[in-house]
């Protein structure tokens, strides 16, 4: 069997290791679609690129899910010998599905899908603040409440925080330490793994393993929002396992980025019929928050002449105060 995540690492060193899962998943899904198992023994199916390309149309909705598909595989054939043809066809491909996605998020319009499964902020604000009552009546004590119980209260600060700190997967990876825990972890460990550092006055999420960590390095912010830091208080008292900020209350151990996801799912599933993740989320509270403002900046730009690049850090001031 072909060792599909070590191809990968190879072709692409810099890519994150949730990347490298993400792209062996999709991969192993299609697999398992086209010959009924996701164990990958050759390439060689892969040579049949309009067959490939004619079954990812046949049998998903969603371009983008092609388009992450074609990602996958475009990678993995990237130094792969005798598969150049094969190579430039899905390149090809995904660039085509590259330009209509840029061009619906010019257009800033919703797509189907989106539409179907929108939610308004207020109705998730109302949605914690009904959390919140369930969670006041509970007597928050170590080892007190049922799995049932533990899943609102953990449920509560993960909807919450997002709502404020609109990540993607990122806490399915966060442990928990002091600072001086912190501190003490080597610099491979700092530079690779996601912290919550909790200080006696301060809260810090010091983030080091995300997607786009290759552009943006790591990055380190205060979780300052007061009701955050109280849903997390009482979430870290009755935590079964409070080493990491999420955990999988079946088996006691931190959740996984896939079962991040699922868990999202099934939130707003079982609330809303909706189906949510943590990126749809990351759109409703910027579209919310800031969309207009936004769009009104958009409009300034092009009649101003110059990008919003050139609008944010050119023309864009803070005043300095002179007394």
């Amino acid at each position: 069997m072909i060792n599909l995540q070590l191809k990968i690492k190879t072709n692409k060193p810099n890519l994150v290791d949730s990347s490298v899962n993400t792209y062996t998943a999709n991969i192993q899904k299609l697999h398992q679609k086209m010959f009924d198992t996701k164990d990958v023994k050759t390439l060689e199916w892969l040579h049949d690129f309009e067959k490939v390309i004619k079954f990812l149309k046949d049998n998903y909705k969603s371009y983008l899910s092609i388009r992450n598909i074609l990602n996958a595989l475009v990678v993995l054939l990237l130094n792969e010998d005798g598969y150049k043809n094969a190579l430039i066809s899905y390149q090809n491909f995904r660039d085509t599905l590259n330009d209509k996605y840029q061009k619906a998020v010019e257009t800033g319009e919703m797509t189907p899908k989106e539409t179907a499964n929108w939610l308004s902020l207020d109705e998730i604000n109302a949605y914690i603040a009904e959390m919140n009552k369930q969670v006041n009546n509970l007597k928050l004590k170590p080892g007190f409440l049922n799995i049932a119980n533990l899943d609102l209260v953990q449920t509560l600060f993960l909807i919450k925080f997002h709502t404020v700190y609109p990540l993607r997967s990122e806490l399915a990876d966060t442990q928990i330490v002091t600072k001086k825990e912190f501190n003490q972890l080597s610099e491979e460990d700092i530079c690779n793994n996601n912290y919550m550092i909790l200080s006696p006055n301060k809260v810090t999420m010091n983030i080091a393993k995300y997607k786009t960590k290759g552009t943006y390095g790591t990055r380190s912010f205060t979780i300052d929002d007061k009701h955050v830091l109280k849903y997390l208080r009482n979430w870290l008292k009755v935590s079964p396992n409070p080493k990491y900020v999420l955990i999988n209350l079946k088996t006691e151990e931190p959740l996984t980025r896939l079962q991040l996801t699922q868990y999202f799912l099934r939130i707003f599933e079982e609330k809303f019929n909706k189906k949510i993740s943590s990126t749809m989320l990351r759109k409703i509270v910027v579209t919310s928050k800031h969309g207009k403002a936004i769009r009104d900046l958009d409009d300034l730009s092009f009649v101003m002449c110059h990008s919003r690049q050139t609008q944010a850090t050119v023309y864009n001031k803070t005043p300095v105060d002179v007394n």
